[in-house]
């Protein structure tokens, strides 16, 4: 992932994740001998769901209330956002993932609030399979929730115009790059560019330990993980701050 940015500066980074789906529920982790402690664990049955962050090294977690589509997406019609479009070209091409077809579409997205215009290209190769956890609200893992009919709108995915072939199935490979251009009221144009790119390295079918999807029992709950509560704390004029709790009570 790289982002260009004038006023903040140009950075880089590389995540590797391992991602466990089993029924309803899904499991994010960082890749075994990669730096991160932090684990997203999703339950996504039902219409309300419940959402797990877990602190490795600490030993902590948080839980919260996690909505979930009642439906699928693509049939929902919600109001349309102004200014956004989508189109999806098939290129006609075709590869083969893990024993699996994929086919070659690009996606192009543009959209604009107020004075700010962005515009999104997406290149994927997408295999034909369905996650089980399909309702689950994490782009990361399928692409199919973040483009084509349906896109992520502030809190809610709602649905456009959309043209052309709908990406159906995660994308094995995929390379994402956008634009961000703005003008300030002074006049002021700013322009921020940045990629991402996803490459599945395996997939398998091997069953999962259901304890997997669970915070281990020493864990212990907190309202808020040490790390979001330095993030809150920087964020705060220094007149205005309080001392530090993670403590949920």
């Amino acid at each position: 992932m790289t982002r260009e940015d004038p006023e903040r500066g140009n950075w880089e980074k590389t995540t590797d994740e391992v991602i466990f789906i089993s029924g309803d529920n899904v499991r994010i982790a960082p890749a075994q001998g990669t730096h991160g402690n932090l684990v997203d664990i999703l339950h996504c049955g039902g219409h309300k769901g419940w959402f797990y962050r877990l602190d490795m090294l600490r030993k902590e977690y948080t839980k919260t209330r996690l909505i979930v589509d009642a439906e699928d997406p693509v049939s929902r019609r919600p109001g349309l956002p102004a200014g956004l479009e989508s189109k999806t070209e098939d290129t006609g091409e075709s590869r083969e993932f893990f024993g699996r077809k994929a086919r070659h579409l690009l996606t192009h997205l543009k959209q604009t609030r107020g004075n700010t215009t962005t515009e999104v290209t997406q290149d994927g190769w997408y295999i034909g399979l369905r996650w089980p956890a399909h309702k689950c609200p994490m782009a990361r893992y399928s692409r199919a929730d973040a483009v084509g009919p349906t896109v992520i709108y502030g809190n809610n995915s709602v649905t456009f115009a959309h043209t052309g072939p709908v990406p159906d199935g995660p994308a094995v490979k995929f390379v994402e790059s956008y634009t961000i251009r703005s003008v300030d009221t002074a006049g002021h144009k700013t322009e921020i560019k940045g990629s991402e790119t996803v490459d599945f390295l395996e997939l398998s079918k091997a069953p999962l330990d259901p304890t997997l999807f669970k915070p281990p029992r020493e864990f212990k709950r907190v309202r808020m993980l040490f790390q979001d509560a330095i993030q809150q704390e920087r964020a705060i004029p220094l007149g205005k701050k309080k001392p530090l709790s993670t403590n949920p009570n």
